[in-house]
């Protein structure tokens, strides 16, 4: 049976070093403080709550992988070891495309990242990149037609077109789960707040 299989780390190796290197003097400060909360001084206990989601994130970026599987009936993507609530799990019959699409960022005017990704969008509208951080657009082209030829073989099946797209404003899912975790924040705010005054301190 025809299948794809990709696997990468979930952000870049330079993001996750430098996400890692920042965040640890501020993880043994914080660690220090629970071990001995008088040394963290007042209202130390406010902050772990929201501080242990934050570490979540922090392992997540430094260390998920992302594992994105294509085979004639359905789509898979896959974070590990720490899931975040990206996972995706797509049959083929709610695949409307393949495509492929040129993504550039910009700050201040100025270019910043120039790439192509090739994966499949849903009846729904939403993208799923299979192949990340290509180079060049013809091998954006040549992966939507990997993509396309996996999941059109089965010949009784309506083949399923490839495109080129660009980019959705918003993703829906994405905007989801951000909300989601936001509010997991706050609620630990609440937690921490709690935790420090019913601690007899005030």
């Amino acid at each position: 049976m025809k299948r794809i299989r990709r696997h990468h780390h979930w952000t870049p190796w330079w993001f996750a070093t430098i996400f890692g290197g920042l965040y640890a003097p501020l993880a043994y400060a914080v660690g220090l403080a629970i071990i001995d909360p008088a040394r963290g001084g007042e209202g130390i206990r406010i902050f772990i709550p929201m501080f242990s989601i934050f570490s979540y994130w922090v392992l997540a970026l430094v260390f998920n992988f992302r594992t994105a599987v294509v085979d004639p009936k359905c789509i898979r993507v896959t974070l590990f070891p720490f899931p975040a609530g990206n996972g995706e799990s797509v049959k083929r019959a709610d695949i409307r495309a393949c495509y492929m699409r040129h993504i550039i960022e910009y700050e201040d005017g100025a270019e910043i990242e120039n790439f192509y990704t090739a994966g499949v969008e849903t009846r729904k509208g939403q993208q799923i990149d299979i192949y990340a951080q290509l180079d060049t657009e013809s091998e954006a082209s040549q992966a939507a037609y990997d993509i396309r030829d996996v999941l059109n073989a089965n010949p009784a099946d309506l083949p399923i077109p490839v495109h080129t797209v660009d980019r959705t404003p918003v993703d829906s899912k994405f905007a989801r789960m951000a909300f989601i975790w936001c509010g997991l924040l706050l609620l630990a705010v609440f937690v921490g707040i709690y935790w420090e005054f019913s601690s007899g301190t005030h």
